[in-house]
């Protein structure tokens, strides 16, 4: 976790980590849900 997002080359240490389930399909398809539309996801894992 950073304070401020870091300019183009700039370098920011960091405080902390966090580890979560989803990806851009599913942040998108969460945030569509909430909005009151209705979502379905089909993803594959792996190559």
């Amino acid at each position: 976790m950073v304070g401020d997002v870091p300019a183009p080359g700039e370098t920011l240490l960091g405080s902390g980590f966090a580890f979560g389930n989803g990806g851009k399909g599913s942040n998108q398809a969460i945030g569509a849900a909430r909005l009151g539309a209705r979502c379905k996801l089909l993803a594959g894992v792996g190559t």
